[in-house]
């Protein structure tokens, strides 16, 4: 009891051996699909094989209906910063939920909240309700929060789109909080807004 003892684990995080194996085996064809795959060129070298035959289509959102923004400070001025030290800053939480309000009184339809994690999440909406900033937001969208459960999420998702696209009397369409790289993170048809608390040291919130 009480004793410890050292662990050295070997992670590999190159994808290009595995697919190099199977060339070796024989492989005669891969075929490889996604939305994200762009780059071609660095995803190819990667993956440290060629790929003689490649397509490329274009976005289906034009450049017109894009508007990309950075907030580096709140309505208030305090910094939008989403580093592990200041996500417990009141002051940064409280200037987040009053900026996200702003946002909600010029934008239609549907906005998404993207956070790092769900622990950041429910503790700045935790936050939000105790300082009555979440029932401001309940006024202009009502707001939907990414379960973990995915049996959840598809009634989550269908429920967000019904308020899209027919909002409750006194609003203007609907509200999901999401976790980056979550299970809602990929699901933007219907949205015309994102508004993520970017967790890199140094970066601004993303206003999409």
């Amino acid at each position: 009891d009480g004793d410890y003892y050292t662990k050295l684990s070997y992670w590999c995080f190159s994808p290009g051996l595995a697919m190099e194996e199977f060339v070796r085996q024989g492989v005669y064809s891969v075929i490889l699909t996604s939305g994200t795959l762009s780059p071609l060129n660095s995803f190819s070298s990667e993956l440290k094989i060629p790929f003689p035959i490649t397509l490329q289509n274009p976005h289906v959102i034009e450049k017109s209906q894009i508007s990309v923004q950075v907030f580096c400070k709140g309505c208030d001025g305090e910094d939008l910063l989403s580093t592990y030290q200041n996500r417990s800053n009141m002051k940064y939480i409280l200037s987040l939920g009053n900026t996200i309000v702003n946002i909600l009184r010029v934008v239609p339809n549907g906005v998404l909240v993207f956070f790092p994690s769900y622990v950041v999440m429910n503790n700045i909406i935790q936050h939000w309700q105790q300082a009555n900033i979440y029932s401001r937001m309940m006024k202009m969208k009502t707001c939907f929060i990414e379960p973990k459960s995915k049996r959840e999420m598809s009634g989550v998702m269908s429920e967000f789109d019904s308020r899209v696209r027919a909002p409750d009397p006194g609003a203007s369409g609907a509200m999901l909080f999401a976790v980056c790289r979550g299970k809602a993170s990929e699901v933007l048809t219907l949205l015309t807004c994102t508004v993520e608390p970017s967790s890199s040291p140094g970066s601004p919130s993303l206003l999409k």
